[in-house]
């Protein structure tokens, strides 16, 4: 299981310019790669909560930088 409250880089998965809005942690986006390629080569399974932009990357995804940017947001 991979932790939360940062963005991936856009560079790991071809994302294009960083949106204003993302702060990366490079070293610890580093490591949860390593650590997902590590148990994926091994067949275990990952959980990734707050971490899944990370195993969704390492997995060939390419996620949004800023969701309010690709869909309609409407208030309650």
């Amino acid at each position: 299981m991979t932790g939360g409250a940062f963005d991936v880089d856009p560079s790991y998965y071809g994302g294009g310019a960083r949106h204003a809005t993302v702060i990366t942690k490079d070293r610890r986006t580093r490591f949860e790669f390593d650590l997902t390629k590590g148990a994926l080569d091994r067949n275990k399974p990952v959980l990734g909560i707050c971490g899944a932009t990370a195993s969704a990357c390492r997995a060939g995804r390419q996620p949004d930088q800023h969701i309010p940017d690709s869909v309609a947001m409407r208030s309650p």
